[in-house]
């Protein structure tokens, strides 16, 4: 479930319909414009709704598709496209878009299998392009008939959409539309005709006639829009929330070692935990690019940081650098995006808000000199330089009284005027989780000054459900049709006007009834969505999962918006965990570049990339070497390691300085290192050994049962070898076992690989890790799989702690009660040292409310000692019993869970028990009277995302599938704004197998090593 900021702006009613040429589309990967999409699973289900396509004399034929057609006959597609006419307003907007998935923040599950079946719409895995549209003839997408396209103007909304689980309505209709209303989700059914796969395809070519009209295109229909010229290209100078056994994802590579540099080179190679780009990545500033920053912020070289006017923030020079970067990204050097990789705690949010920031207070810039130009209005008594310059026109005249954060845009020589000229003026959209929402909301209310002239005519709305009360936030019609676009008309060669939609997320919010007429004369009424964008961030966007064939929503959307505008927007995506995750994350943003240089007209390559199936080929050299790099021994092994090392250096080379920025608290920017000691996310590992008896008697026999599937498996391995005319090694043990949980494994997931009985047991140890005792009781049969559930137990979690605060101590009891793990709460806590552990954290946090903070040892800003906790865990089962066991234990504590069934904002009759009020409650200030406060969720849900400097003890039950999640977990207290010392912790057991088996592999650990030449040490486990 992930949600997206932006700034919405207002539209006048009265716009101009302007025209352009069409370009029909032969099949792309999938073209989903007229199509109602919903993700499928279990009462979810996929459907598309009516369509419109070309038949074989090229008129629309109305055609019903089927989830289960293949996405090749989805072809022949003609439409609509936007350009937003935003005339005579003043600042161009954002939009903050509330994404759904089946599996962030969604549903939970402890089963490994049920997560399997799971139909993620989250892609980060590497897939090639399809075949590459191209044009035919003359059909181009120039601009039809006379008149000139209004100058657009800057606009003033901030939107945050809302969330996604319901189909995009974007159908078309005729005048007729025989029963079906319009804005019917649903459509009668209609099949697929037979000779539709072979209708004529309508290609796009890109001809060297065509791309100069495409070019004079862009430069005809956008006023505000020029293209850069080749000798000013800049180069830089540098939830689903289950307990599955995965831990090596295909998009998330292995990860560093605690405390190992991932910075530099060893013996001179790359660390085996080396960042991906991390030598590479832009981390610094050139001299000449420092000063053309500072020339457009209007600041002096020696700048460490700056309160730009309309700002309440004082910018740090890093984060200067950062703003500048993805303002010029594309103006400047001709990128359509890239990915914004800081560390956790630099300021990636502020970050993003302030380019936003400043990109529109630039429009605004430039809509006032555009009036004073045209006009010769002066605007406060402000005149700016004539538009007809000489070389030593470099200074506005009003530079002293401006309002704005930048050069004044009258300089053409400055980088104001080629942002404002070179970007659309269209709202900016972010796309956060859920849970994010209103830590965004909050941190734009600390970036921007309200009172002030320019920035206070930003307008923050959200669309999302969760905001529909409050009128002053919530993106709902009004501010659809203030920031909605104008339609136009696409024509094609033979004179047969057609319409295309342009896609947006924020449902059917933008879709527009328009007029179409044929080439008989004949009208026709069709719907189409009139949403654009200058810039798109996705943020925390290493969450996203799917197929390699179906992206998620989020890039799904980028590429409606990209592929359906005269403008294409800029996009980024921002996480810390992109350079620490291999080419995989940079898929969809360098496929959205070399798509968006095919629209332009331009060569396909970025930075010696032309195919983003290149970056699957670099993502199977990547793994391979964080498994193996500086580990091998074997000179066969040595020499792979050093072909493979090569192909990924040469990528890193050229396109990672391209592409990605990411800075760690230890760099430096301009002399200056960026972050202190504080600002280093450590996690402290801690072995909780098991306790001798009965749950640890019953765990190793779970153990036995998981290595007696390695005699069985060797015995098959070595029956195939033979019976295959034994080619290669023989079969050993000490192969089978690296196989199945070795780094280098056959696979991801253990569990679904370990087939009956053996699976099973290898599901029951991941879920009795951090309370044993679980073992021995399904092991004597009094507790069920099934009691474990996520659906049973997140029902019962929502309910007890709902019941908590609605009714109180005892009645929450009641409801533990129907659960059959409460009979047995005093085993599980007795038999669990990461409990006892747990405890002695508890009592050290209440013992502060006795303690008066020290210059070393702090306390919060609200001028109390009190201090709060967040506790992690990796399943729902071991989230819901550890809930029941501090909330029953500590009475005069205020205990909290968040799971799937957690509404995201509660009504009055749930108590006010919802997301965005325990994080609220969390990070409220304190006084004397205050309660301690827990947080029990998963890392799932609660692992990124979320700001909670409030809090400052993170205890982390079991290890996380990778180390950068249990860093992005202890980010929610160790973070920018912290004013108490964080304590962060890991809790794990070297005797769990499981436990043990994860660790290692993630981490490319020695013991590993002694696995792989040694076998695996049963004896210790067992």
């Amino acid at each position: 479930m992930y949600a997206t900021y932006a700034a919405a702006f207002t539209l006048e009613e009265a716009a101009t319909k302007k025209t352009c040429a069409s370009a029909t589309m032969e099949h792309r990967q999938p073209n989903l414009d007229h199509i109602v999409v919903r993700a499928s699973y279990r009462n979810r289900s996929i459907d598309f709704t009516l369509n419109q396509f070309l038949d074989d004399d090229g008129r629309v034929a109305p055609t019903r598709i089927s989830s289960h057609y293949d996405y090749q006959r989805i072809r022949n597609f003609m439409g609509t496209t936007t350009l937003p006419s935003l005339e005579g307003l003043a600042l161009p907007g954002l939009i903050l878009h509330s994404e759904s998935s089946t599996n962030i923040g969604g549903d939970e599950t402890n089963n490994e299998f049920e997560a399997n079946d799971l139909d993620d719409i989250y892609d980060v895995t590497p897939r090639r392009s399809p075949k590459r549209p191209t044009l035919e003839g003359n059909i181009t997408r120039e601009r039809v008939g006379t008149g000139n396209v209004p100058q657009p103007g800057p606009s003033t909304d901030v939107t945050i959409a809302e969330q996604a689980g319901t189909p995009v309505h974007n159908h078309i209709r005729k005048p007729s539309t025989e029963g079906a209303e319009r804005g019917s989700m649903y459509m009668p059914t209609a099949g697929i005709p037979n000779d539709s796969a072979n209708s004529p395809a309508m290609k796009r070519r890109h001809t060297e006639d065509d791309q100069h009209s495409r070019a004079k295109r862009r430069k005809e229909t956008s006023n505000s829009s020029e293209r850069p010229r080749g000798n000013e290209i800049i180069e830089l100078s540098s939830d689903d929330d289950d307990d599955d056994d995965d831990d090596d994802d295909e998009s998330c590579p292995n990860e560093p070692v605690q405390g190992e540099s991932v910075d530099g080179e060893h013996n001179g190679e790359r660390p085996a935990s080396s960042e991906f780009g991390g030598r590479h990545a832009n981390r610094h500033i050139s001299d000449d690019d420092w000063k053309r920053l500072c020339h457009l912020f209007q600041c002096p070289e020696s700048t460490t940081k700056l309160k730009p006017p309309g700002f309440n923030i004082e910018i740090l020079a890093y984060q200067l650098h950062a703003i500048w970067w993805m303002l010029t990204q594309q103006p400047l050097r001709g990128v359509q995006g890239g990915c914004l990789g800081d560390a956790m705690g630099l300021g990636k949010t502020a970050e993003v808000i302030s380019t936003f920031a400043v990109f529109a207070m630039v429009k605004a810039n430039h809509e006032e000199v555009s009036r004073f130009w045209k006009h010769g209005t002066i605007t406060e008594g402000r005149r700016h330089l004539a538009e007809a310059q000489t070389e030593e026109d470099k200074r506005c005249p009003s530079q002293e009284r401006s309002p704005y954060p930048t050069v004044c845009a009258c300089v053409k020589s400055g980088d104001s005027y080629k942002i404002a000229r070179r970007m659309p003026t269209l709202p900016t959209v972010c796309v956060v989780p859920p849970t994010a929402m209103k830590g965004w909301v909050a941190e734009y209310g600390k970036v921007i000054d309200t009172a002030h002239p320019v920035a206070g005519r930003l307008k923050l709305s959200v669309s999302h459900e969760d905001f529909k009360k409050d009128e002053q936030l919530y993106h709902g019609d009004d501010r659809v049709r203030e920031t909605a676009g104008t339609a136009m008309q696409r024509q094609n060669a033979d004179g047969g006007a057609q319409f295309r939609h342009s896609a947006t997320k924020l449902y059917a919010k933008y879709n527009k009834t328009a007029r179409m007429t044929g080439k008989e004369g004949r009208t026709k009424m069709i719907e189409m969505n009139l949403m654009g964008a200058a810039f798109v961030f996705f943020d925390e966007a290493h969450q996203y999962n799917g197929t390699r064939n179906n992206p998620t929503d989020p890039f799904r959307f980028l590429g409606k918006l990209r592929d359906n505008s005269l403008k294409e927007p800029s996009a980024f995506t921002v996480s810390a965990s992109i350079p620490m995750s291999g080419p995989a994350h940079l898929t969809n943003i360098v496929e959205h570049i070399l798509e968006s240089k095919v629209l332009q007209g331009e060569k396909e390559e970025i930075g010696g990339i032309n195919d983003v199936g290149v970056l699957a080929d670099r993502q199977t050299d990547y793994r391979y070497l964080v498994e193996r790099l500086d580990r091998v021994t074997d000179p066969k092994i040595r020499k792979e390691v050093e072909a493979r090392q090569k192909n990924l250096d040469e990528l890193e080379k050229q396109l990672v300085p391209r592409v990605l920025m990411a800075r760690r608290p230890t760099d430096k920017s301009r002399g200056e290192q960026i972050g202190d000691g504080s600002w280093e996310i450590a996690v402290t590992p801690i072995n909780c050994e098991m306790k001798a008896g009965a749950a640890r008697d019953a765990f190793t026999r779970l153990t036995a049962e998981v290595r007696s599937y390695v005699y069985r498996a060797l015995q098959e391995r070595k029956q195939e070898w033979a019976q295959g005319g034994q080619i290669g090694p023989e079969p050993t043990e000490h192969s089978v076992e690296m196989s199945l949980f070795g780094s280098g494994g056959e696979g991801d997931n253990i569990g679904a690989r370990l087939s009956g009985t053996p699976g099973q047991a290898w599901t029951r140890l991941t879920r009795a890790g951090v309370y044993p005792a679980l073992a021995r009781l399904m092991e004597a049969g009094l507790i069920e799989d099934n009691d474990l559930h996520h659906e049973t137990i997140n029902r019962l979690g929502a309910k007890a702690c709902k019941t908590r605060f609605t009714k109180g101590w005892a009645e929450m009891v009641e409801v533990f009660e129907e659960s059959k793990l409460w009979k047995y709460r005093e085993e599980l806590a007795r038999e669990s040292a990461k409990f006892d552990r747990l405890r002695i954290f508890v009592s050290d946090m209440i013992s502060y409310r006795n303690r008066a903070p020290t210059a070393d040892d702090p306390g919060s800003r609200d001028g109390t000692n009190i201090r709060h906790m967040i506790v992690l865990t990796g399943s729902p089962s071991s989230a819901f019993i550890t809930y029941m066991q501090l909330a029953y234990t500590y009475k005069n504590v205020k205990v909290m869970l968040i799971n799937a069934a957690t509404k995201n904002d509660a009504s009055v009759s749930d108590g006010g028990y919802g997301r965005s009020q325990i994080i609220d409650d969390i990070n409220s200030p304190c006084d004397q009277t205050s309660p301690n406060k827990i947080l029990v969720s998963t890392y799932a849900i609660c692992g990124v995302a979320l700001n909670l400097q409030r809090a400052n003890y993170c205890v982390m039950m079991e290890p996380a599938r990778t180390t950068d999640a249990e860093k992005q977990a202890a980010a929610r207290v160790n973070r920018r704004g912290q004013d108490m010392k964080a304590v962060t912790v890991m809790l794990y057991d070297e005797r769990n197998f499981p436990e043990s088996v994860r660790l290692l592999r993630r981490a490319n650990h020695e013991e590993m090593l002694s696995w792989k030449e040694n076998g695996i040490p049963w004896d210790k486990f067992m």
